[in-house]
């Protein structure tokens, strides 16, 4: 029945669409911090899903057979955003037992021991033993005081000042979260993001790398 819904919706030839699969990262394990995203588990479930319900191309051809009018009912595109490390060693092992393909967009400045600055916020309040904190010198009134003795008031803390800080001009954002982890005593991870080697390993085993930009600004 869904799979006959989907292709209504979603037809071949000239009146076809094309969805697209957005995701970033794809942890080894559940995060406690943030449990609701996605892990090599839900990952499994979601390629298995895919397999069976779409048609899955790379996103070059699918953007030419729209263009041509030539795409193939429940027509999708897979794509990760940012250039995490677990894109190949969790993502890719999966997309493989799925016969499936991706392409991922890279931040090229965080490549070889990068950390992207809404990172620097999560992973050191992730972290962190830190109880108590107060940013009120570095972001006004949306810097606390803050009490960070449960999961709850850490994902609050983390989703404030990532909020806080997003349209800062990219120099000041980066030193203020820098600031911010200083506080935290954790210093940013530098295995995050991926290396220079793991773009190449995920060219070579067939999917597609795009530009993603150099620092991620809004």
């Amino acid at each position: 029945m869904l799979r006959a819904l989907l292709t209504m919706a979603s037809p071949a030839g000239a009146r076809a669409r094309l969805s697209v699969l957005v995701l970033h990262r794809v942890l080894a394990v559940p995060d406690t911090l943030f449990p609701k995203e996605v892990d090599a588990a839900h990952f499994t479930q979601i390629c298995r899903w895919v397999r069976s319900m779409f048609n899955v191309l790379p996103l070059d051809a699918a953007v030419r057979g729209l263009r041509a009018g030539t795409l193939p009912q429940r027509a999708l595109a897979i794509t990760f955003d940012d250039g995490y490390a677990d894109n190949r060693h969790v993502a890719l092992p999966i997309l493989q037992q799925f016969g499936l393909t991706a392409t991922v967009f890279v931040a090229t400045g965080f490549l070889d021991g990068g950390c992207m600055w809404n990172d620097i916020v999560i992973d050191s309040i992730r972290r962190s033993r830190v109880t108590q904190l107060d940013l009120r010198d570095l972001l006004g009134a949306e810097g606390g005081p803050y009490t960070l003795q449960t999961l709850e008031q850490r994902r609050y803390f983390a989703s404030t000042v990532v909020e806080a800080v997003k349209y800062l001009g990219v120099a000041d954002r980066l030193a203020r979260v820098r600031e911010i982890g200083r506080r935290l005593e954790v210093s940013p991870p530098e295995d995050l993001m991926m290396t220079s080697g793991d773009v190449q390993a995920l060219h070579r085993a067939g999917m597609q790398i795009g530009a993603h930009t150099v620092s991620h600004p809004i």
